[in-house]
């Protein structure tokens, strides 16, 4: 067993697109509809361990989604965080450096025919709320992303 974030790849059904430096996926957890996790392709254990290009490259990446989250579903804003808790909860812990994009809303959004709603804007995210959408809900997500991104970017 090693690092679950290396062994991901660009065959995920989560994966939306890459980067020169970054890999970026659909979240299973869609409570805010939209969310992204940005993985740094090599393996890094620290912020600390970033390269400048690779910093500069997150950035261009916060661009590309904020203006395509609020394109696509009208994100109010944008939450970013980097998380590493979780690999350490085993040992060896394999911590990777990646980012979570959480959108809020400060409105309901109706996409697909279902209503995402979210009760907790203007306040700390709540980690218990989940939600996982069907395979086709998820398909039609990454697909309305791309599209946003294929008609403002040239990385697709």
């Amino acid at each position: 067993m090693g690092c679950s974030w290396c062994d991901l790849d660009n065959s995920s059904n989560y994966f939306i697109y890459t980067s020169e430096h970054f890999n970026v996926y659909l979240s299973e957890d869609q409570s805010l509809l939209g969310r992204l996790i940005l993985v740094l392709n090599r393996h890094a254990s620290s912020l600390s361990d970033l390269t400048s290009e690779e910093i500069q490259d997150f950035f261009s990446n916060v661009k590309i989604i904020e203006k395509t989250l609020a394109e696509s579903f009208g994100a109010t804003m944008f939450n970013w965080s980097c998380l590493m808790n979780n690999s350490y909860k085993e040992q060896p812990c394999f911590p990777h450096v990646h980012w979570h994009c959480r959108p809020p809303y400060a409105h309901d959004v109706s996409f697909t025919g279902q209503v995402f709603s979210d009760p907790d804007f203007a306040h700390h995210y709540n980690n218990k709320r989940k939600l996982t959408v069907s395979s086709e809900v998820q398909h039609m997500i990454i697909t309305s992303i791309r599209t946003s991104i294929k008609n403002n970017f040239t990385i697709l």
